[in-house]
């Protein structure tokens, strides 16, 4: 398995060199970081002291990557959109971890000096690490609700949360291999029907699978053309 640092590596590659793709300039910073032994070492010891979270060393190269955002827009030959959007911009850990994440707070039009009502309190429990770039409302999120290591992942979606079958670590190297393509986490999701704005899903679950083999032909995308059927077959079923 690659390591992050790998993983984006090709992913920045592959979006750079096809000229099918434009990097959008003013929401790109695509740049590793090169933390000292001791600014890890620091932050290591403060998560482990403040929150009880403990990492392991294949985490490590996501301080590398803390300060990388990215979007992307594919083109066809005369530089008019095709329709296909990516990108990302990642918090830091400590942050996710440690600080209280008010984000969601939108969703519900609560001021930020409002008290949570209760129905809402368990929305505390989420600090993003990762943000869809082409749209703030759908944040990949670490629920705060247990110790001794990285907690459960949820993607946070305009105003619920859903667990994601995947690791910390596979959520970022997923999102580089789908070159984070606006809708990608949903290929990870058991999606329920009644989700909301579910025809959004859907069109992004679509676009995905139209253009990334045509973007890039020479990745195995069944996965994803199979997990789009599954889901279209799902909620038809449950009309």
């Amino acid at each position: 398995m690659k390591t992050l640092k790998q993983a984006y590596t090709v992913f920045l590659e592959n979006l750079t060199n096809n000229p099918a793709i434009q990097l959008v300039d003013d929401w790109s910073q695509t740049s590793l970081g090169e933390p000292s032994g001791r600014f890890i070492s620091r932050k290591k010891e403060s998560l482990e002291r403040e929150a009880g979270i403990i990492l392991s060393n294949t985490h490590m190269d996501y301080f590398s990557l803390v300060g990388v955002h990215l979007a992307w827009r594919s083109i066809d030959s005369e530089g008019i959109d095709t329709g296909a959007f990516g990108g990302f911009r990642l918090n830091g850990l400590t942050d996710a971890f440690l600080f209280y994440s008010d984000f969601w707070k939108g969703a519900f039009s609560l001021a930020p000096d409002v008290e949570v009502p209760e129905s809402l309190k368990h929305f505390e429990q989420i600090g993003w690490f990762e943000q869809q770039i082409w749209d703030d409302a759908v944040r990949g999120c670490f629920l705060k609700q247990s110790e001794g290591g990285p907690p459960p992942i949820v993607l946070f979606r305009y105003d619920q949360y859903f667990p994601l079958t995947l690791t910390f670590e596979e959520y970022l190297l997923r999102m580089f291999e789908t070159y984070a393509i606006k809708g990608w986490q949903y290929f990870y999701i058991d999606i329920p029907k009644n989700v909301v704005r579910s025809e959004i899903i859907l069109n992004e679950m679509q676009t995905a699978c139209e253009l990334l083999p045509k973007l890039f032909p020479n990745q195995d995308w069944t996965y994803h053309l199979n997990k789009y059927q599954e889901i279209q077959l799902k909620w038809k079923k449950a009309k």
